[in-house]
């Protein structure tokens, strides 16, 4: 009876690991599924609001070369290129561009979708959005071809 009873603890344990490792790598999958200028919001979430404020007053210094902002470090470390405030709109773009890559951008618009910059959604640059994700109030992604 001792040895039944030792034997389900066991089985029962092993079983409530198995479960809770399946449940961390489904989690885990799930996320890494999410565009990765997302993953970055989730990431650093005081920080780019924070930043964002910034811009809004006024208060962080615009690239020499006009493209915008200058970007933060930890923004910098996950391979924000541009930061650039479009009627209003602060529009953070992500990677390396090389003709057939999707560009992809982490967008707030303190007006939500009304605030979204026309020349952004109508083709700026010939460059067409190819998936455009709202994220949460204020904030969208769209990557564009």
């Amino acid at each position: 009876m001792k040895v039944w009873k030792t034997l389900t603890i066991v089985v029962f344990l092993a079983l409530v690991l198995v479960l809770s490792s399946c449940f961390l790598a489904f989690r885990a999958g799930r996320d890494n599924a999410r565009p990765y200028p997302i993953r970055v919001l989730s990431r650093h979430r005081p920080a780019i609001i924070e930043f964002v404020k910034q811009i809004e007053n006024g208060d962080v210094v615009e690239r020499s070369d006009g493209q915008g902002y200058i970007v933060p470090t930890f923004l910098a470390k996950e391979n924000v290129r541009y930061i650039r405030d479009r009627e209003g709109t602060v529009i953070f773009t992500f990677g390396i561009f090389l003709p057939p890559d999707e560009v992809e951008e982490l967008v707030y618009s303190p007006k939500g979708f009304k605030g979204l910059p026309e020349t952004q959604l109508c083709n700026e640059f010939n460059k067409k959005i190819v998936r455009f994700e709202y994220i949460e109030e204020h904030w969208f992604y769209w990557a564009r071809n």
